[in-house]
């Protein structure tokens, strides 16, 4: 699985003691330490706000296929866009009715 912050590939976490890799969360703990949490109020509004964006789309293109009750095979948002809109027709209403009815006991 790959890290939308920085694109790097995210391994398991292995309990035996014999990963080479550095224990999960050190990154964030020196970030921590140094002070770097100023570097978010250097970044303007747009570039946050664009990030965000970006990753809400990546999110909706995951969930929908799920939502709309097919499977999307593509890894990639433009593929996968694509392929949702190819399988848009073979939509499951019982699907959609169930995931409908739950957003609306959640909002409501």
């Amino acid at each position: 699985m790959q890290s939308l912050l920085c694109r790097a590939e995210i391994k398991p976490v292995s309990f035996t003691g014999d990963s080479t890799d550095p224990a999960p969360g050190s990154l964030q703990i020196l970030a921590s330490v140094f002070r770097l949490g100023v570097l978010a109020n250097i970044f303007t509004r747009p570039i946050l706000v664009g990030f965000l964006k970006g990753v809400s789309l990546s999110i909706f293109l995951g969930q929908i296929g799920k939502v709309l009750g097919f499977q999307v095979t593509a890894s990639k948002n433009v593929p996968k866009l694509l392929e949702i809109i190819k399988k848009l027709k073979s939509t499951k209403v019982a699907t959609l009715e169930v995931t409908v009815f739950s957003i609306a006991v959640l909002v409501l």
